[in-house]
């Protein structure tokens, strides 16, 4: 999926405000020696791979966060007051997990 495909997902799944929002990608990594290594003054050899992951965000102006997964299809919402592990949706909870401690 390209970068405007991608936006045009977001605006037709998340344009619920009109407020501030943005792109963010990170790429994929792998270790080809030195898995764990590194933090014990191991040797390690790590590289960035062609795929990525991309996240595009919103601001709300209430206590909601939403997510949704292309590779699922699903559309997930969460009260920030009271986040759980989601038996049902288990693909969300790393995020979760993330916005719990941030």
């Amino acid at each position: 999926m390209n970068k405007k495909e991608l936006w045009d997902k977001f605006d037709s799944t998340f344009r619920d405000f009109d407020l501030e929002n943005g792109a963010y990608a990170a790429p994929g990594r792998v270790n080809l020696i030195g898995e764990h290594t590194d933090y014990n003054d191991g040797f390690v050899m790590p590289m960035a791979i062609e795929k990525e992951i991309t996240m595009l965000a919103q601001l709300r102006p209430d206590k909601k966060i939403k997510f949704y997964s292309l590779d699922y299809d699903q559309l997930v919402e969460y009260d920030l007051n009271n986040l759980e592990y989601d038996q049902e949706n288990v693909w969300a909870n790393y995020l979760l997990g993330v916005v719990d401690e941030i």
